[in-house]
């Protein structure tokens, strides 16, 4: 082989090396650009449903806020003579001997 051949014939094995060097940088960038692009999605979907639950979650507080609000006010209304009338007439039945009782009477569907 002469000489001008081999410098030839080396120039292209350099050429050849480069043009593999580049496109297996691309396929590097391109595979960790989609690897980026899909965590970046999967991210942003849990991100979503984290925010959802979250804000289910505070729903939740703020009912069980309440609901420790109304009991504290029933807490400090126990001793009064109004409050133990209710309880005896919502869960006892009880009445006044002078008041009169309306029982009203249900359709029946069925007939």
């Amino acid at each position: 082989m002469s000489q001008r051949n081999y410098k030839k014939n080396l120039r292209g094995n350099r050429r050849n090396k480069k043009k593999k060097l580049k496109r297996s940088t691309f396929l590097f960038l391109l595979f960790l650009f989609g690897y980026f692009g899909f965590r970046y999605i999967s991210l942003q979907m849990q991100y979503h449903e984290l925010e959802q639950k979250k804000a289910q979650l505070q729903m939740e507080v703020n009912q069980a806020r309440t609901y420790q609000e109304q009991l504290s006010e029933q807490l400090k209304n126990s001793d009064s003579p109004k409050y133990i009338e209710d309880l005896a007439r919502k869960h006892l039945g009880l009445v006044y001997p002078d008041e009169k009782v309306y029982i009203k009477k249900e359709k029946n569907v069925n007939q």
